[in-house]
């Protein structure tokens, strides 16, 4: 891995490696491909004191697709869920950014040798927590297991006797509307 600060760095022969968005260094697309699987190793290991909710994501050089580079995430308050890595079968915790670049196998029956990195735990893990929380999902038809999430209603209707002691000058019959949020349109 070349320095951050090198007095030159080919830009088209090399992708930025940065830790919390900070830039540490430049790489060729190999040599952090296997920076990559190292630190994912001595994470799911604990070896060389490698933070199990580091979040690795690696994107590769492509054409059309995201800004290439090696982004490591350890800052706190970062969604991450487990998940079993398939190279040594150990406990790993994925984040929402790296997940994108990987491919997870729902169960260990649809692993495929040298594509596959890593299995969830039980078939429902890669829905959302509210939606594993719906009762019965493994026998409910609905598609909410899926798109299931908390909607805030963006209107409601309350009486409002103190409406009329405003000072706009606007009259009213007793009722209002209030918008929580801006209405969609």
């Amino acid at each position: 891995m070349t320095d951050a600060f090198a007095p030159s760095v080919r830009g088209n022969q090399n992708i930025c490696v940065q830790l919390d968005g900070c830039i540490i260094g430049w790489a060729k697309p190999l040599i952090a491909k296997s920076l990559a699987a190292s630190l994912r190793i001595w994470k799911t290991e604990g070896i060389h004191n490698i933070p199990l909710d580091l979040e690795i994501g690696l994107v590769l050089p492509s054409e059309g697709g995201q800004y290439p580079g090696l982004f490591l995430f350890a800052s706190r308050s970062r969604m991450m869920r487990p998940v079993k890595y398939v190279v040594n079968g150990k406990d790993d915790q994925v984040g929402s950014f790296e997940q994108v670049y990987m491919d997870i196998a729902i169960s260990s029956n649809e692993i495929e040798s040298g594509v596959s990195t890593h299995v969830e735990h039980a078939p429902t893990n890669f829905l959302s927590i509210l939606a594993n929380m719906t009762p019965f999902s493994d026998f409910n038809q609905s598609p909410r297991n899926i798109y299931q999430c908390q909607v805030r209603r963006p209107v409601s209707c309350e009486m409002s006797s103190i409406r009329r002691c405003l000072t706009d000058g606007e009259t009213n019959d007793g009722n209002s509307v209030d918008l929580a949020e801006p209405p969609y349109g």
